[in-house]
Formats: structure tokens, C-alpha cells, sequence
């Protein structure tokens, strides 16, 4: 049986947030979604950030709690890299 993973996947062009979904699957999956979303955002001429986040909740020593800390992957388009040059 495969682990199931939880995640957030979103897409931004240039700085608005343009989609967010939450996603349920194995990690191999996931990581195929990604990849296969990076694939179709490369040659737009949009400039397209993808950011794929997953929560996960860990204990925080220093205050005796439990917390939520998100692990996350980026990827932008040569576009939205050139876009984020450009706006600075």
C-alpha cells in the first residue's frame, strides 16, 4: 500500500496567485504532477511560478507545542524569472 501524501499545489503568474487546489496521492504521483505541470509552464510566454507545499506538523521543542511548517518546491518559467529582474 502507498503512503499518502497531502499538498497545495499553486500557480502564480507574474504576482497573483492564479490557482490553488489541494491534492491527495502517493508521492510518486505528486512528483509526476509536478513535473508534468513544469513541462507545459516552460515555453509560455507568461511568466508562471509553480509551487507545490506540504504541511507538516512537527513539535516544537523550544515552546512544548506542536506546529505546522511547510515543505515546499518552486519552479519558475524563464519569463517569470526575467519578470522578477525587471520589477526590482
Amino acid at each position: 500500500m502507498l503512503e499518502m501524501h497531502e499538498v497545495i499545489i499553486e500557480v502564480y503568474i507574474e504576482d497573483k496567485l492564479t490557482s490553488k487546489r489541494q491534492m491527495q496521492a502517493p508521492k510518486e504521483m505528486l512528483i509526476a504532477n509536478f513535473l508534468n505541470t513544469a513541462k507545459q509552464m516552460k515555453n509560455d510566454r507568461r511568466p508562471i511560478k509553480l509551487k507545490m507545499i506540504r504541511p507538516e506538523m512537527i513539535w516544537d521543542e523550544f515552546e512544548k507545542k506542536q506546529i505546522i511548517v511547510n515543505n515546499e518546491i518552486e519552479l519558475s518559467n524563464e519569463a517569470m524569472v526575467a519578470w522578477e529582474e525587471n520589477k526590482e
